[in-house]
């Protein structure tokens, strides 16, 4: 899953059959990834996507380098499925590596099938990561790990 914000959509028009697709840029909290929309998917999309939009990107790297789109949610639709995701926020300062690397490898033993989001925070500044393979069962987190967890996400 790619998180990040929207920032350019190009329309193309495909040589073989005429059909509009459309390439984007999708800036994460490292650079900028570019993601194709084929034809048929760009014509379900169109016209629900803005630059500057924040949200997940589902899909693949495609043969020719980039992500090929297979599903793209909008923060607020996550919101709806708050049973799927969980949120942690944590406020970062320069002492906290070794307690972020502890709290995460106790989350790593309570596996299940909600996604986790990190928020890191400092000072005006927030990155979100989405980390992929990272799934916990919220029920059966103990109440210490639950304390830097937030559900409104």
């Amino acid at each position: 899953d790619l998180l990040g914000e929207l920032n350019l959509l190009r329309e193309k028009i495909t040589k073989s059959k005429g059909d509009t697709m459309c390439n984007l840029q999708v800036e994460d909290a490292e650079n900028d990834v570019d993601v194709v929309i084929f034809a048929n998917k760009w014509q379900e999309l169109k016209g629900s996507l803005t630059s500057g939009m924040p949200c997940v990107i589902e899909g693949y790297v495609g043969d020719r380098g980039g992500v090929i789109l297979d599903k793209i949610y909008k923060l607020e639709e996550l919101e709806a499925k708050a049973t799927q995701y969980i949120k942690i926020d944590w406020n970062i300062d320069g002492n906290d590596d070794d307690a972020l690397r502890t709290y995460f490898r106790a989350l790593c033993s309570y596996k299940g099938k909600t996604r986790v989001l990190a928020s890191f925070k400092d000072y005006n500044e927030e990155c979100v990561v989405s980390f992929s393979g990272l799934n916990v069962n919220p029920d059966a987190l103990p109440n210490n790990l639950l304390s830097k967890t937030t559900w409104n996400c």
